[in-house]
């Protein structure tokens, strides 16, 4: 029977290790090859026929060649080297993935307290690093407390995730979860994605009106009738005159019915020329 009719489990890679150990031992039981893995090598017996050894070396064969085809294409180098026996390619995968290779773990405890937030990063695929080396220390025997875990989804955040993190480390420990945080922080990532697009849209360039302007002014300085009166004038004929702004100002307080004008802001309105468009 072909390997991809008879196996029907995940192949090996490098977070499933665990789980792989046990169906490749359950494959092998099934296909009657578990005596190839076992800590004590089969042997034939001294009076073992032709046939007989021909048929130990094909089931030993079909044994190695169960366990490589159940590997990942990325990972098959472990066993490159490995030609009989079985159990041999078996001992070679646990040395990389198994629970007695403390180099793995401390490699693995190593990366996971030093996973940054990068600029590139989104705040569930920082989150899933996290997630997945957590997995990959328990694949390799060392399981990590949830708290750990929440710990870790809050250290190395953007300045602008302070405040929200903050408020996450106020929870109760029933509440402080490696869930709860990261719903948490996906929500407050949200928030922040919709703000910066608003900031960022193009604001739409400041009409400049004489009422209003001078409206700011005149409530600082106090203004009068004269001011109104004035306003109403330079609207009038601003947009039909070529003489600068100062120029009609001058020629039109003469006309005001106010005769009595306050110099003060007489003055003031004279300097509105700088934030007017000039014309000359």
């Amino acid at each position: 029977m072909a390997f991809a009719e008879s196996c029907n489990f995940e192949k090996l890679n490098s977070n499933n290790y665990k789980q792989w150990k046990f169906n490749i031992k359950m494959q092998l039981l099934n296909l009657g090859l578990i005596e190839f893995v076992d800590k004590q090598e089969p042997v034939l017996d001294a009076e073992a026929t032709k046939a007989d050894k021909q048929n130990f070396e094909l089931r030993k064969a079909k044994a190695l060649s169960t366990i490589c085809l159940s590997i990942d294409e990325n990972l098959k180098s472990i066993v490159y080297n490995i030609d009989s026996p079985p159990a041999a390619a078996l001992q070679e995968i646990e040395n990389v993935f198994g629970p007695r290779s403390r180099a793995r773990i401390g490699a693995l405890r190593t990366k996971f307290l030093n996973i940054l937030s990068l600029p590139s990063d989104t705040i569930s695929s920082h989150i899933g690093k996290i997630s997945q080396t957590a997995k990959d220390l328990e694949n390799a025997g060392k399981v990590i407390q949830d708290d750990e875990i929440a710990y870790q989804m809050l250290a190395n955040l953007p300045k602008s995730y302070d405040n929200i993190v903050m408020q996450l480390y106020q929870l109760d420990d029933k509440n402080f979860t490696s869930l709860n945080v990261r719903k948490s922080l996906l929500a407050e990532y949200d928030r922040v994605t919709v703000r910066e697009k608003s900031d960022a849209r193009p604001k739409e360039p400041t009409v400049f009106s004489i009422e209003s302007d001078v409206s700011k002014k005149i409530s600082k300085k106090g203004g009068s009738v004269f001011l109104v009166e004035l306003l109403i004038i330079l609207k009038r004929t601003a947009g039909n005159s070529r003489m600068p702004i100062r120029c009609l100002l001058i020629n039109n307080v003469s006309c005001l019915p106010s005769r009595k004008v306050n110099i003060p802001i007489l003055q003031l309105f004279m300097h509105l020329h700088i934030g007017l468009n000039q014309r000359t």
